[in-house]
């Protein structure tokens, strides 16, 4: 059971930040979209494929504790842990800090 919401934990934790990446990823087509090219720089390019990376490491551990535990006991925790993850990411960001 431990072992389950270790994954569940992880795999919000990675949530949050994938939900990050793909408003930031947004925020770059919208730019391009408007006439101004965010896609000649190598960062917009590290971005997309952090998010694709992401978003397979979620649905990855989040697999690994579904097959642990019940889907009552993980869903909660990965949802809090994801939400709350989100949270202090985009406040680090807006203040500057980043912390990992």
């Amino acid at each position: 059971m431990v072992l389950a919401g270790s994954y569940a934990s992880f795999s919000g934790i990675i949530s949050g930040m994938c939900l990050l990446f793909a408003k930031s990823g947004v925020e770059l087509l919208i730019l391009t979209i408007g006439g101004d090219n965010q896609f000649w720089r190598w960062q917009a390019w590290v971005l997309l494929i952090s998010l694709g990376v992401c978003a397979l490491l979620q649905l990855w551990y989040m697999h690994k504790s579904l097959v642990l535990a019940d889907p009552t006991v993980v869903c909660p925790c990965e949802w809090t842990l994801s939400h709350t993850s989100l949270s202090l990411t985009q406040a680090s960001w807006r203040s500057g800090i980043l912390l990992l």
